[in-house]
């Protein structure tokens, strides 16, 4: 009995995923983000933190952050999945990227403190 040729399956898959796979993911983010933002802006509507207009707007603003996300995440996905090589190679520079924004985050609040003075 033979075993089935994987190398040949995974040369066949294309880097990018198709439009209606992102598409599919995009609105997946979409209905996420824009739910829990949904619930959370009708709790402060309810205790007259904000108005309902504001509140449709915060969601719906979520709901397109979420979309883009999602999107953003499955195309990465696919081709950390297509070329992982790639991906290690990403996942290295946003960890080196990561480390170095925390050092400039700590330097700069613990460097020193200038106060101008009045001429």
């Amino acid at each position: 009995m033979t075993q089935p040729d994987t190398t040949t399956a995974a040369r066949n898959q294309s880097l990018l995923p198709n439009a209606s796979q992102a598409l599919q993911a995009g609105l997946t983010g979409a209905a996420i983000a824009g739910t829990w933002t949904g619930m959370y802006e009708l709790v402060r509507v309810r205790n007259k933190e904000t108005t309902g207009r504001e509140a449709l707007r915060a969601t719906a603003n979520s709901a397109a952050i979420g979309a883009g996300a999602g999107a953003v995440a499955h195309v990465v996905s696919h081709v950390a999945r297509s070329v992982p090589i790639l991906g290690l190679a990403v996942l290295a520079a946003g960890v080196l990227y990561a480390a170095n924004a925390a050092k400039k985050e700590s330097a700069g609040a613990s460097g020193p403190k200038t106060v101008e003075a009045d001429a």
